[in-house]
């Protein structure tokens, strides 16, 4: 009763109303959508519209919008954690769920701007995460079984550029025929597929330094090769019906490669291979991973990630640095006071 005379005098009163979580969202996307190139991109957009179908929806969306409490907001984050919400995401991270939680934040912050509510019941319901996720790779003898195992699969050139480029999905399948100089054995990223408002667009690398060029070995180009001549030899077959469209990596009738179903091929093939499941994008980070234990300089693989600093490369793969600091004392200590042997006498 004091909250809401407090409320009443400082004009913070709000009308009662028996509209839910999922009513108010419903609304709240709507207006969202609206300001979609006007400070807000379509990818922006799209995470909001996945968070609130697969789990605020779910999760929060038969109570009505004025009865939501704190509480009721960190069991929701639980439930989200332990994988209720969504088939598509039967496991997701801490990341994904402190990004649902801003989604859930901002629109509810948006209610309270709206007089729908007084207070904002998400505020300090989760905190960002301190560590991140466990990143999964696999070791140069799995990384080898997979692409001995998939020599013969139409997709192998995916797999294999992607393994030894360290390439994001979306950078790889974007790649028309004109970014690969074979001469000089490079590929420039120009372009990415990502998900839009409507579906997969074409858009501009994800930084400045996401926009690079990455040499390739030998074998990989000559796999590029002949790919190049089969790619041909199926727009003969399609007799005049093959589609133009450029891109390196299509389908057989000439169209671009769609990212998700790339992604359900490389998971069945993991499968048939027995080697431990791995996301398409951990390709990337099996990459980068092997290079940092080969002692390739960490400037090196940043430029090939094309990560925003080298800061942030050494900071992602952390894993790697205590391997590597062993094995630099130990060349040094060689280097000092001469090669060990196994009594000690060395």
């Amino acid at each position: 009763m004091r909250e809401v005379q407090l409320a009443d005098t400082t004009g913070k009163l709000v009308e009662p109303t028996k509209l839910t979580v999922d009513e108010y969202f419903a609304e709240w996307l709507a207006a969202v959508r609206s300001r979609v190139g006007d400070g807000l991109s379509s990818t922006g957009w799209r995470d909001y519209e996945i968070h609130v179908r697969r789990h605020i929806s779910p999760g929060l969306g038969d109570v009505q919008l004025q009865a939501l409490n704190r509480n009721q907001v960190k069991a929701f984050y639980g439930w989200v954690q332990d994988g209720n919400s969504s088939r598509a995401d039967r496991h997701p991270s801490a990341k994904t769920v402190y990004n649902i939680h801003l989604t859930l934040h901002r629109a509810l912050e948006d209610a309270v701007e709206d007089g729908l509510i007084i207070r904002n019941p998400a505020t300090g319901a989760r905190n960002a995460p301190q560590t991140q996720d466990e990143m999964l790779t696999w070791t140069e003898d799995q990384l080898r079984c997979f692409l001995t195992a998939t020599k013969d699969d139409r997709l192998y050139p995916i797999w294999c550029l992607t393994a030894m480029s360290g390439m994001r999905r979306g950078e790889v399948l974007g790649l028309r025929w004109d970014d690969l100089d074979l001469k000089a054995a490079t590929i420039s990223v120009n372009r990415q597929w990502k998900r839009g408002e409507r579906g997969l667009v074409l858009a501009p690398p994800k930084t400045d330094r996401a926009r690079r060029s990455i040499d390739i070995d030998s074998e990989t180009a000559d796999v590029l090769k002949r790919w190049r001549r089969a790619q041909l030899e199926e727009r003969i077959s399609y007799d005049g019906e093959w589609q133009d469209s450029g891109f390196m990596f299509t389908r057989p009738d000439g169209r671009p490669q769609d990212v998700d179903v790339v992604s359900q091929r490389f998971d069945r093939l993991v499968a048939r291979a027995e080697l431990p499941p791995l996301r398409f994008h951990d390709m990337r980070h099996t990459h980068a991973t092997l290079l940092l234990l080969a002692d390739v300089p960490p400037h090196v693989v940043s430029l090939r990630l094309g990560h925003r600093s080298v800061a942030f490369t050494l900071q992602r793969y952390a894993h790697v640095l205590p391997q590597q600091q062993a094995e630099a004392a130990a060349l040094l200590a060689e280097r000092i006071f001469g090669p060990s042997t196994a009594d000690g006498t060395g």
